[in-house]
């Protein structure tokens, strides 16, 4: 869009009308010359939406022509790469007649023998298999002993419990000997810490 040719009057105003309607730039002269200031912003918009637009229908052009030759190629490679080779199915349904039905017989894997057909273990509904109850059962007692390993023990290792009979006794004289030890100490001076420091 080309630009239009913008007369700005030569005369300046005032420095006391300067002071009180300051301008603020280009753009704010013209406006109160009358003309509207080309807004670039709104125009940059613009252009980047017709561009997001041309792309996207870009993308779905490439992707309608990408999925036409997909299936192009693929009709072809049925048309022409097995179009020589004879179906077996077809001359199956072709020999057999038409009122036989359809054979249910499955063939038996190729890893057994033949007239041993794979056949499952019959197992009574509801029951579970033994495997599964001895797994069970493992699993179990593997937890119980998981859950008593982390549980704190009661007595540390290298120690052996006491009867409360003989821990009161043995309270009772330690008790009894820190008496008589405070008993003791009583006429020696005490070392106060905090006045040390």
């Amino acid at each position: 869009m080309p630009r239009a040719a913008v007369s700005v009057p030569a005369s300046r105003p005032s420095t006391a009308q300067e002071l009180i309607y300051p301008t603020h730039g280009c753009r704010d002269v013209l406006r109160r010359h009358g003309i509207k200031p080309h807004d670039h912003a709104r125009d940059n918009r613009r252009h980047i939406k017709e561009l997001q637009q041309q792309v996207s229908e870009r993308k779905a052009a490439a992707e309608a022509e990408a999925a036409k030759a997909a299936s192009k190629a693929a009709r072809r490679r049925a048309e022409g790469a097995y179009s020589a080779v004879p179906s077996r199915v077809a001359a199956q349904l072709a020999a057999r007649p038409s009122s036989a039905p359809p054979s249910r017989h499955r063939p038996s894997p190729r890893n057994f023998y033949v007239g041993a057909p794979l056949q499952p273990a019959k197992q009574p509904a509801g029951k579970l298999p033994s495997y599964l109850i001895d797994r069970k059962l493992e699993l179990a007692q593997r937890a119980a002993e998981k859950a008593a390993a982390a549980m704190p023990p009661e007595v540390p290792p290298h120690h052996h419990l006491l009867p409360r009979e003989d821990c009161e006794r043995v309270l009772a004289d330690i008790r009894a000997a820190r008496a008589e030890v405070v008993v003791a100490d009583g006429p020696l001076p005490s070392y106060d810490r905090a006045a040390a420091s």
